[in-house]
């Protein structure tokens, strides 16, 4: 009994930082080939990653907030987006979450499109049900 109600106590005295570590993350998503993209805050800077799940990541960039570019609430049609941008040289990273605004059931969808001096390069689709946060939860 001793060791279990010790065990307790220590999960108890972990979820603030559990918590803590959960509210820096902005986005994520896996992609085909069991690959995810990962936006998230560490210490005031926004970081990008991309790689295998579980893996260390293939491409991980760290940015001041005011270095992403973002834009919010974007109406065009029926979708609403909103996407955010990280630059690197001549390479760029749009993460676009659109939104149907006149379907019966609004399901986000997010995509990853890799640029090369602002041309499309190609353009990953998250895989619906692996999506987690929101890219606006940038500004919060």
């Amino acid at each position: 009994m001793f060791p279990k109600k010790l065990a307790c106590i220590f999960l108890a005295l972990l979820m603030p930082f559990v918590q803590a570590s959960a509210n820096d993350l902005i986005f994520k998503c896996d992609v085909k080939n069991h690959k995810q993209i990962s936006l998230h805050t560490k210490s005031g800077d926004v970081i990008y990653s991309f790689g295998r799940i579980g893996e260390k990541p293939e491409l991980e960039l760290s940015r001041k907030k005011q270095q992403v570019e973002t834009n919010f609430e974007n109406l065009s049609g029926r979708c609403a987006t909103n996407s955010i941008i990280i630059r690197n040289g001549n390479y760029s990273y749009r993460l676009t979450t659109s939104i149907d605004r006149i379907a019966d059931i609004q399901e986000p969808s997010t995509s990853l499109t890799v640029m090369k001096n602002d041309k499309d390069l190609t353009t990953l689709q998250c895989i619906k049900g692996s999506e987690v946060g929101a890219l606006i939860a940038i500004d919060d």
